[in-house]
This record gives structure tokens, C-alpha cells and sequence, in this order.
């Protein structure tokens, strides 16, 4: 099976990843991470008379987006699973690029953090409902809930921590839609 993870690096979007993790069997299955570096909407009333500061905030939210990939990775890498990393930059909606990447990538199954009130991720409430309207394959929302999480055989949720001293020299595909 083929699954799809889409990130905003949220608390909710990472017990995602590990949710996927703990499903998808070593050798057989396969994953993609996706993520997007979003235009910086806060700033883009500040920023768009100055072009070249806009640009500055654009390829730091790449960056940040970059790194945040290579840390899934080696999240990923902790049980054994090398995933395809993808990047969408300046892309919105999000459930949009999501669906899309579902379509590009043949996902088999949409996995994604809920949203919650505590932060302000990329991937909305609408975004969720976006793609289990629109995806071509089923889509698992998964909320961070400490209280319910189980630790199973492939480790607990301490050992999935995203590390400090990831790399930022990983293959990432850039998804152009």
C-alpha cells in the first residue's frame, strides 16, 4: 500500500507520520511525505510593495519547509522506512496541492493531522474536509491525544522526537502544480 502523509508540523500532523508509521509493514509498503512552504500571508500586506523582501520570506518558509522534511525523514528512518520526500512550494489552497499530490504520487491512503485551536497550522479544518471531499483514495485524520496514544512493538511516541542534528542534504522532490 502506498501512503501519503501531508505535514504542516504540527503536534497533530506528526502523531500523523507516526500513526502511518505504525500501520505501514517494512518491505511492502511505501511512503510519501508532503509538505508545502506556504506564501507568508501574514506579511504579504507588509511585503508585496517590497518585492525583494517578499521573495527573502518566501525561500525562508522553503527553507524552513526543507528542514522540516529531512527531520520526518529521519523519523521515518528510526523503524526502517525510507520515504519519498515532496515539496510544493507557494501553493494555495492546501487541500488542493494535497489532492493533487495524491493523484501525481498514486497514493493509496491520505493520512493527516486534525487541527486543533493551539496552533496555527497550514492544513486547516477545511483543508481536512477538502481532501476527504476530493481525494481520490480514503483519508485518516489523526488528533494528537497523549492520554490515548499506545506505544506499540515499533516504539513509543519519545522515540519518534523529530532530532536536532538532521542533515538538510535530502532528495526532496519539488511538486510544481
Amino acid at each position: 500500500m502506498k501512503y501519503l502523509v501531508a505535514l504542516d508540523f504540527s503536534d497533530n500532523s506528526h502523531f500523523a507520520l507516526v500513526k502511518a508509521l505504525q500501520m505501514m509493514q517494512a518491505g511492502k509498503d511505501e511512503l510519501v511525505v508532503f509538505s508545502m512552504a506556504e506564501k507568508p500571508l501574514s506579511w504579504v500586506g507588509v511585503l508585496e510593495c517590497n518585492a525583494t523582501l517578499m521573495q527573502k520570506a518566501q525561500r525562508a518558509e522553503e527553507k524552513a519547509a526543507r528542514r522540516n522534511l529531512a527531520l520526518s525523514a529521519d523519523v521515518c528512518s528510526k523503524l526502517g522506512f525510507s520515504p519519498k520526500l515532496v515539496l510544493s512550494p507557494y501553493h494555495s489552497p492546501a487541500g488542493q496541492a494535497i489532492v493533487r499530490a495524491c493523484e501525481i504520487y498514486g497514493a493509496e491512503l491520505l493520512v493527516l493531522g486534525a487541527t486543533t485551536s493551539f496552533a496555527i497550522p497550514i492544513f486547516s479544518t477545511t483543508t481536512s474536509e477538502y481532501c476527504v471531499e476530493h481525494a481520490s483514495c480514503p483519508v485518516l485524520t489523526v488528533k494528537h491525544d497523549h492520554a490515548e496514544f499506545k506505544p506499540d512493538s515499533q516504539g513509543t511516541y519519545e522515540d519518534l522526537q523529530y532530532s536536532d542534528t538532521v542533515p538538510y542534504d535530502v532528495p526532496i522532490d519539488v511538486m510544481t502544480i
